[in-house]
């Protein structure tokens, strides 16, 4: 028995899910091959669809479509602030601390420097 694998694209004919017939990845591959079909692929959730592998889980009681859906609901909140936060990264400018000190001391002209870094007071 060969193993399942997901595919984003259905390769082999008739390329397309062997229960609902759509011809949008992602699928579950089979391995399998039917004489007067061809290749069996099972269509996966995908943006607008629940796909039939979810359908399939659901009704053997695989996962409870309450908590998918909670759970689909917070990883697109989460995405959203991944998104955010790359956002704010981009715009930001993080400069190694020694490169500052350097500026530092470019702008005083190359005078003595005193400690640029605080130290701590002995007492």
């Amino acid at each position: 028995m060969s193993e399942f694998r997901a595919v984003a694209n259905a390769q082999y004919s008739p390329t397309k899910c062997a229960f609902c017939d759509t011809h949008q990845g992602p699928f579950i591959d089979t391995g399998f091959e039917l004489i007067a079909y061809g290749h069996v692929y099972i269509c996966m959730a995908a943006s607008g669809r629940s796909g039939c592998v979810r359908q399939m889980a659901r009704l053997d009681d695989m996962i409870d479509a309450v908590l998918v859906t909670d759970a689909l609901e917070e990883t697109s909140v989460l995405l959203a602030r991944v998104d955010q936060l790359q956002r704010e990264l981009q715009e930001s400018k993080v400069v190694p601390m020694q490169e500052v000190l350097e500026e530092l001391r470019r702008a005083r002209g190359g005078r003595p420097k005193k400690e640029l870094v605080p130290q701590e007071e002995t007492v």
